[in-house]
């Protein structure tokens, strides 16, 4: 037994000093400049990299706990606006303001409008000198004048559904994404409507008859913008030859996706005290 012992100690002895001598010791790390690089490469792409995330906004709901809207500057006045909340949540990420085209030409002028919650029918506009009864404290473009909403989404956000809670006569209506750059709000009002399909940038995403109540998907497979545009019917913004002056939306819902802004300087400062915890566990 004990001469078994002593050869398997031998045996195991020679395996080791072999292996040891077959398999020499790794190099030490050592951070390169061109590793260096290659990872902050790697940082910055991943910090890039937009997560997306599917958001509704109710905006027939008022000063709840999460979700909802609050106003800004009054419930009823000209040039309010309504910070809303995404369902469950506290923090705004989505500001609605109302104006109003003075005509359906392209020579009509925007003025400021105010935003009109109607309960669970969600939200509407009455311009300046307008009675807000119904249907003139919806969207609408019943007294010659027509109303629209912008939706400042704060981030780059595809607009993919609306809910409408009520119309009225006819709900014809079109959605308007903003390609320009800068604030388009800083020269909205007193812009003419062809200022505003040309110059500032607006554009129309798509146009649509008879509506009608509850979700309008609106198929936007790609389209970001941070501002869009709920209007009723215009021929000033695109000419479909339909009837208008009866046309009268509130909107209750929308749902969208949002592109939030990348934390790049965070995530990059993250990556860096990353390798230098590396190196000094390295060198230790």
């Amino acid at each position: 037994w004990h001469r078994d012992c002593a050869a398997g100690n031998r045996y195991s002895q020679h395996t080791r000093d072999t292996l040891s001598r077959r398999l020499p010791p790794l190099p030490p790390f050592r951070m390169t400049p061109s590793l260096l690089r290659l990872a902050l490469v790697a940082g910055v792409l991943g910090a890039a990299a937009p997560v997306q995330a599917q958001t509704t906004w109710n905006l027939g709901s008022f000063n709840t706990a999460t979700g909802g809207c609050v106003f800004s500057g009054g419930s009823t006045t000209v040039g309010n606006v309504a910070n809303c909340r995404a369902n469950g949540s506290t923090t705004t990420s989505l500001a609605v303001r109302a104006f109003s085209l003075t005509g359906r030409s392209g020579s009509s002028t925007v003025g400021t409008a105010a935003v009109r919650s109607h309960g669970s029918s969600g939200l509407g506009a009455c311009h300046v000198g307008e009675t807000c009864s119904s249907p003139n404290h919806a969207l609408d473009n019943v007294a010659g004048r027509v109303d629209f909403l912008v939706l400042d989404f704060f981030a780059p956000t595809r607009l993919e559904s609306l809910n409408i809670g009520w119309v009225g006569e006819d709900s014809d209506l079109q959605v308007l994404r903003w390609l320009g750059s800068g604030d388009p709000l800083a020269t909205l009002s007193g812009a003419s409507a062809s200022q505003m399909m040309a110059a500032n940038n607006w554009s129309v995403f798509t146009s649509r008859s008879n509506a009608g109540t509850g979700a309008e998907a609106l198929d936007n497979a790609g389209t970001f913008a941070r501002y869009w545009i709920v209007s009723a019917y215009n021929p000033a913004f695109r000419d479909m030859d339909w009837t208008d002056r009866n046309d009268a939306i509130k909107i209750s819902a929308v749902t969208g996706t949002v592109v939030p802004e990348p934390s790049t300087y965070a995530l990059l400062g993250t990556g860096l005290a990353g390798l230098a915890m590396l190196r000094r566990r390295r060198r230790a």
